[in-house]
């Protein structure tokens, strides 16, 4: 259960899931004020569900066993049944065959055309037109933002993780060697 605000790390949050062997959860978001917005927000960001926390103890109750057991109200709710769910991310690391692929994704990352990343790396426009487009196919992504989304989350997940597993002080450093 998260609130609101954390919708902006809510892949972050999937790829720590995932890790942590913990895919078969329920993502919720939680909040004071459950809006449509918030509810296509959500949605587009994978949650399963919705919790508006304003509701008696009795009825969060009522409410966490509905989404656990797979009978949520919003699976009736027709603004929730319309609104296009993410496909299952992929794992980015796959999508990129070579270091070309890696350094065309981060150059779209930064912000560069198709013709700044063929001057920048001395291919044709076509080609790398093409290794976009096979990228895109194998990530899953509709456009060129959404793959660069899918590698800069994957990059912040993987630091993230590093800092996790990193040792706090000098005195675990030493003992771990």
């Amino acid at each position: 259960m998260v609130d609101p605000s954390w919708l902006v790390v809510a892949s972050q949050l999937e790829s720590l899931i995932d890790k942590s062997g913990f895919s078969g959860a329920r993502r919720v978001v939680a909040g004071d004020s459950i809006d449509d917005v918030l509810k296509v927000k959500a949605a587009h960001k994978g949650m399963f569900d919705v919790v508006d926390l304003r509701s008696s103890t009795a009825e969060l109750l009522v409410r966490f066993r509905e989404i656990h057991n797979g009978t949520s109200a919003l699976n009736s709710d027709v603004l929730w049944r319309r609104v296009p769910r993410p496909k299952r991310s992929v794992d980015i690391t796959t999508v990129p065959q070579d270091l070309t692929d890696v350094a065309i994704l981060e150059l779209i990352t930064i912000g560069f055309r198709d013709q700044d990343i063929a001057e920048a790396l001395h291919y044709s426009v076509q080609a790398i037109k093409n290794r976009i487009g096979i990228m895109l196919k194998r990530s899953g992504s509709n456009n060129r933002t959404q793959l660069a989304v899918q590698y800069t989350d994957k990059l912040l997940t993987a630091q993230i993780i590093e800092a996790l597993e990193r040792p706090k002080n000098p005195a675990q450093k030493a003992s771990k060697m």
